[in-house]
């Protein structure tokens, strides 16, 4: 069975970015850790 998908509003999605942010702030992450994670998944994915 497929389930509808809610798109957030604005709000929403403004609060969760907020929420990840302070997260990433808090662990010590930066911009560009967090653009090597991905680059550094999306090469598993493909191997």
């Amino acid at each position: 069975m497929l389930k509808t998908l809610k798109i957030p509003s604005a709000e929403e999605f403004e609060s969760s970015l907020d929420e990840a942010q302070e997260w990433a702030a808090s662990v010590g992450y930066a911009e560009n850790d967090i653009n090597n994670i991905i680059k550094s998944s999306r090469r598993k994915k493909r191997i």
